[in-house]
């Protein structure tokens, strides 16, 4: 098979030096240069089969040499700069980059990057891959049209038909605005009506959620305000140029026509009597008349109109009161949890949008709160129901214990047992109740410091030795001593400790509980594992919403208040790190990422 080629560019001689290091360990045949007049040069003579660039060299810009290969060539080309503002970025995708890397970077994530784009360049070029028509990339996300896949590194991405056809589109026009009436027509194939714009944007943001999953903090789609306050722009302004045309033509009518025209001895004759009317003789009412309107003619005329432009800024102030009224009634209507969608004028959609956006969000976020507090009340319910059950068993079997004082020894111990029994149950049932007033009275907080991994969850794991011995269950241990943490090792404690306790509590008899831990890259994995009923897809999703129980629960011995896995996404988050949940096959596993603190060499 044949060694691919790298060019690197970068002005930075030990940028590009270490560079060429990892492309060699990677076994790939590495051309590199310091400047863009020799990396053209080499283009046009060898056979390039990626590029790095950086944007800033000493001669040629790292964007004009984009240019330059994208005339003849279409091999990958990442772009590895310190430029990482936005207009860079799209620049660079518009011109034809693949894939964007900031500096400072990582270089096994470039290495990573290097062999994702080679390998889709490769298919397409062997033809052993799909129709290049019927794939898009970027950032390395990778579209398939024929399949409606969509993948990012080795991981898929489950997408509804509409949210694929509106990636799909944004992708094609990858550094452009696209209105939401030009990408409800193209999806919907639909006329687009004002209400429609709320359907984009929930699939919007519904593709957002899903793709920030996988990729983290890279935010691929950006919704862009003001593009369409353009057209109110527009019309301010031909509203102020109409409203000066008129007072113009005002104007020069009473001065070209009453004044000085055709209708001056009419209109004269007029004010004259006018002012005979209320008192003047002819003579006097003549000579104020060629005072006001003949000697003083251009001093009445520029009163006339600042009088007509003062009534023009009232008209055009008017018209901005009208609109903040109705985006007053817009946010009332958010406040007041209106139903009905928030209608502004045409010159205000990009404002009506995110008004509406707005009012969806809280929604969501109202009813989420809703459904939590209605499984905290089912809890507490459930809780109160639970509490009895033990107690009433504790007292008819002491009562029998107090009733028969002949009982026989075995008996009395049986009975004796089964009352402790239950009175640790009752005393597990009263922690849950203290369990979900601390987490509604508290914060957590961290205190952090350095400790090993394995050493955690081997005390973890020794903490449960009788509970797996009791239910007759095995467990297996393998996690990486070298993985150093910096955290709050009693609160990952309580993390893990839920995580065994769920596994424990939904596990089969005398199945396996596996623990995992290992590096990768720059965080540490664990993986906890355990055999039992697998949980449908719906549930799955809801593990670590606080007071969720899973149904089977209710019912069990086992069933707690449903804040274990609440509480320990919350720790974890606050690491800065990950957890998920997998159920497949009767295997269910939660994954948790951590950073990672490495080890001073």
């Amino acid at each position: 098979m044949r060694q691919s080629t790298v060019l690197v560019v970068d002005d930075e001689k030990e940028i590009a030096d270490f560079i060429e290091l990892y492309l060699k360990n990677e076994n790939y045949n590495v051309h590199k240069f310091y400047n863009g007049k020799d990396a053209l040069a080499c283009v046009e003579h060898e056979n390039i089969d990626l590029a790095i660039l950086d944007v800033m060299l000493p001669d040629i810009d790292g964007f004009e040499i984009l240019k330059q290969i994208r005339l003849t060539h279409n091999f990958p080309v990442i772009m590895l700069t310190a430029k990482v503002s936005s207009m860079d970025k799209i620049n660079g995708l518009t011109l034809g980059a693949d894939d964007y890397i900031e500096k400072p970077f990582e270089p096994l994530e470039l290495m990573a990057r290097v062999k994702a784009q080679l390998r889709r360049f490769t298919r397409y070029n062997d033809g052993s891959g799909m129709n290049q028509e019927d794939t898009l990339e970027i950032a390395g996300l990778i579209l398939n049209r024929a399949t409606h896949q969509c993948t990012y590194g080795e991981e898929e991405i489950t997408l509804t038909p509409l949210e694929f056809s509106i990636l799909w589109i944004l992708t094609q026009n990858r550094g452009k605005v696209i209105s939401s009436e030009n990408l409800f027509e193209q999806v919907w194939k639909e006329k687009y009506f004002k209400n429609n714009n709320n359907t984009v944007m929930v699939h919007i943001r519904h593709l957002r959620e899903k793709l920030g999953e996988v990729m983290g903090h890279k935010e691929l789609i950006k919704t862009v305000w003001g593009v369409g306050y353009r057209s109110l722009k527009i019309r301010i302004i031909l509203q102020t140029l109409g409203i000066s045309l008129i007072v113009a033509c005002i104007g020069y009518f009473v001065l070209d026509i009453f004044v000085d025209g055709v209708f001056q001895d009419p209109f004269a004759k007029t004010v004259v009597y006018i002012f005979e009317r209320i008192g003047m003789d002819e003579l006097e009412a003549i000579r104020v008349y060629r005072l006001i309107f003949v000697q003083n003619k251009t001093m009445i005329i520029g009163a006339g109109f600042f009088v007509l432009l003062l009534l023009s800024f009232y008209l055009g102030m008017s018209k901005f009161t009208t609109y903040l009224k109705q985006v007053e009634s817009g946010i009332q209507m958010i406040l007041n949890e209106s139903k009905d969608h928030i209608l502004l004028p045409p010159e205000l959609n990009p404002l009506e949008n995110k008004l509406n956006e707005i009012k969806g969000t809280l929604k969501e976020q109202r009813r989420i709160a809703e459904e939590s507090e209605q499984r905290k009340n089912d809890i507490i319910v459930y809780l109160a129901h639970d509490l009895k059950t033990p107690l009433t068993s504790i007292i008819a079997y002491l009562s029998l214990l107090n009733e028969s004082p002949d009982m026989s020894e075995e008996q009395r111990a049986k009975y004796i047992g089964i009352s402790l029994e239950k009175a640790k149950r009752l005393g597990e049932l009263i922690n849950e109740f203290f369990e979900i007033t601390r987490y509604n009275l508290q914060n957590i907080t961290l205190d952090k410091k350095e400790f090993y991994l394995y050493v955690l969850l081997e005390q973890v794991m020794d903490s449960f030795a009788a509970v797996f011995k009791q239910k007759g269950l095995e467990w297996k241990i393998e996690v990486d001593d070298k993985i150093l943490i910096y955290g709050d090792p009693d609160r990952l404690a309580r993390v893990f400790e839920n995580l065994l306790r769920n596994a424990v509590s939904y596990c089969y008899s005398n199945s396996l509980i596996e623990v995992y831990g290992m590096i990768d890259g720059d965080n540490a994995e664990i993986l906890v594992r355990n055999q039992g009923k697998t949980i449908p897809e719906h549930q799955l999703n809801n593990l670590f919403e606080k007071f969720y129980r899973l149904d089977e629960a209710r019912s069990s011995e086992t069933g707690g208040a449903g804040l274990g896995l609440a509480i320990a996404k919350e720790i974890i988050e606050l690491h800065d790190g990950t957890i998920k949940a997998k159920s497949q096959n009767e295997y269910t596993t939660f994954i948790i990422r951590l950073p990672r603190k490495k080890e001073e060499q």
